[in-house]
């Protein structure tokens, strides 16, 4: 006996039943026929090969799309294919093809089920699982408060920001004088920033280093680390301009001095910062004095006390009288140049002696008009009684004019005999004034009320300490000062005593 095997394919399908009779046959003839029992052909389940989610890099704004390969079905049946979804292992209520961000967080694991139906069986589900990754902050926009400002200035940085998985955002400030080496500032933050907002950071400790082009950016962090940041900005930073009532005289100002060479008035200014708050040091400062019709500028630099100091020497160069007085800033690194207020200085072109004196003045023409604070005269002698402001003036016109104005607790007297004008001093502490003026006698009048009600005097000449015999001294009107006959102002007459009791006189 033996065991034969024939194989049948392809001549059936689903639900047929199938079975085999078995005829067998010798050299001679057909035996008996023997039938098999019948075998139902059943459905074959499709299957389907595998399934993907797009896309691969998935967020919380992310629309997810699930799709399959391809679906096997032995019989060519019509397929079906339903789909589900699960977030975190939990059924999802979502049967399509898609899932949206309402439905997921970012972290959650997202998990889309495929299963083929063939119009009588299921297959075995296949399945794709992918994370929600975290979304990094959005920025809106980046901006400067101001794009030119003083180094004092505080500086404001706007940043309008949100992030789409609601997270704290922090938000940080980076600074750089050179766009190349970056030093954090500081920060701000803000909670659930699910909706755009505003956010601001300040920055005010600049210093004078930071004078020209200087460089920001916002670096911004979820807490989960997720991280952006904005485009560089540009912001230039300039010198601070010092308001002119925080430069004050302190020394000196308001102050006469001669023309001597003898003395020095120390004129001191202090330079004040009220930004900051304090006494500026390490300035570059001048002091400027009007000299004639133009300014003699002091260089000097701010001490700790925030002073700026000078000593101050005129030569027959300045003008007599009032002289404008200012201070100010000047050529600094970090301050921009600025001026005070103006105020004065006198600057008297004076006589002075340390001896007893007569003074005899020679007038130019006979017809020459002398004028006292009583009118005009001709000759005569001129006491207390008879001089209220006791001055006297000779005026001559296209002239120099000269005057002599008397200051002093007691007087002695002024003569004028033969056109020529006396004026003897004796007492202890009086003082003279001799200016000289191209604007007639009116102008010296003017003069005289400055003296009196600033009490500001000329010291001509020094306390008398001998009862020798006066000194005259002889002085046409038509002298040349300094070369030139036409300056207005006053002038110096030194009186020196020598060997052998000899007094010399010199005009600076």
């Amino acid at each position: 006996s033996s065991v034969t095997t024939k194989t049948f394919e392809n001549g059936f399908v689903k639900h047929n039943n199938v079975s085999c009779e078995y005829s067998p046959k010798d050299n001679y003839d057909y035996g008996a026929v023997v039938n098999s029992s019948n075998i139902t052909i059943l459905n074959s389940r499709p299957i389907i090969l595998w399934v993907n989610i797009t896309p691969e890099a998935s967020y919380e704004t992310s629309t997810l799309t699930c799709f399959n390969g391809t679906v096997i079905d032995r019989d060519n049946d019509a397929i079906t294919v339903y789909y589900n979804w699960t977030v975190n292992l939990t059924r999802n209520s979502n049967n399509g093809t898609q899932i949206n961000g309402t439905f997921f967080n970012h972290f959650d694991n997202v998990t889309c089920y495929m299963t083929a139906f063939d119009t009588e069986e299921n297959g075995t589900a296949n399945n794709k699982t992918t994370t929600i990754l975290n979304t990094a902050p959005y920025i809106h926009f980046f901006n400067i408060s101001r794009n030119s400002s003083e180094w004092k200035d505080e500086i404001t940085f706007l940043i309008n920001l949100s992030d789409i998985d609601n997270d704290n955002i922090n938000a940080s400030l980076y600074f750089s004088h050179t766009n190349i080496t970056w030093s954090y500032q500081n920060s701000t933050n803000c909670t659930a920033c699910f909706e755009p907002i505003l956010l601001n950071v300040s920055k005010y400790d600049f210093t004078c280093s930071d004078i020209g082009q200087n460089y920001f950016y916002f670096n911004v962090t979820d807490h989960y680390n997720g991280k952006n940041s904005t485009n560089i900005k540009n912001s230039t930073l300039e010198k601070v301009g010092i308001p002119p009532p925080n430069i004050q005289f302190t020394d000196g100002a308001e102050r006469r001095i001669g023309t001597r060479g003898t003395e020095s008035l120390v004129i001191t200014s202090t330079f004040y910062d009220p930004y900051k708050r304090q006494y500026i040091q390490g300035v570059n400062g001048s002091v400027y004095i009007l000299k004639n019709d133009t300014f003699a500028d002091f260089a000097c630099m701010t001490n700790s006390f925030g002073n700026c100091t000078i000593s101050f020497d005129p030569t027959c160069e300045y003008y007599g009288d009032l002289r404008i007085l200012r201070a100010g800033i000047r050529n600094d690194a970090c301050y921009k140049n600025v001026n005070s207020t103006d105020s004065y200085i006198i600057i008297d072109l004076t006589a002075e002696c340390l001896h007893k004196i007569t003074l005899r003045l020679s007038l130019n023409k006979a017809s020459d008009l002398i004028k006292t604070s009583l009118g005009t005269a001709s000759s005569g002698n001129y006491t207390p009684d008879s001089l209220d402001h006791y001055y006297i003036c000779e005026e001559d016109l296209n002239q120099s004019v000269l005057g002599i104005i008397f200051a002093g607790k007691e007087f002695s007297h002024i003569e004028i005999k033969n056109r020529e004008l006396y004026l003897s001093q004796y007492q202890s502490g009086n003082k003279f004034i001799i200016p000289i003026t191209g604007n007639g006698c009116s102008k010296i009048k003017e003069k005289i009320g400055l003296i009196e009600n600033n009490q500001i005097l000329t010291q001509a000449f020094n306390a008398f300490t001998t009862d020798q015999y006066p000194t005259e001294i002889i002085l046409p009107l038509k002298f040349n000062l300094n070369g030139e006959s036409r300056r207005g102002g006053s002038f110096i007459l030194v009186l020196e005593k020598i060997e052998n009791n000899t007094i010399t006189a010199e005009i600076r």
